[in-house]
């Protein structure tokens, strides 16, 4: 008698630390990065700006699978907080990543200089 089994695997997601200040250039394309490294079954995202649900799949948004959102022209309404809850097997695994996001403008130029334990910003 043949009897058929199926195995699953469950692989448990990971974050690479995303860096906690990200820098968007005004009117450019540009990612507020996560970097998950992809588990089984794959992780659900829920995004927040602000701590008011984001919708990361929309017109200018697009969510990866890596939990990262590209955007496809940056506005000064995408600068603020951003939290992200990555939840794995119906919530039983769960993290919770804090971004703050930066807006730049094209006339912003920044040099970040450090001298004697001082983090020095020069703009023009």
């Amino acid at each position: 008698m043949l009897r058929h089994v199926l195995l699953t695997f469950n692989h448990a997601v990971s974050v690479d630390d995303p860096p906690a200040r990200q820098v968007l250039w005004l009117n450019k394309e540009g990612e507020i990065f996560v970097g998950v490294k992809v588990g089984y079954p794959a992780p659900e995202y829920l995004w927040k700006k602000d701590g008011v649900k984001f919708d990361a799949n929309s017109s200018r948004y697009s969510l990866q699978p890596d939990g990262t959102i590209t955007i496809s022209s940056v506005s000064a309404e995408d600068d603020g907080d951003y939290t992200v809850r990555i939840s794995q097997l119906n919530r039983r695994r769960e993290t919770t990543e804090r971004i703050k996001v930066v807006v730049v403008g094209k006339s912003l130029l920044l040099f970040f200089t450090l001298q004697r334990e001082k983090l020095y910003i020069v703009t023009r």
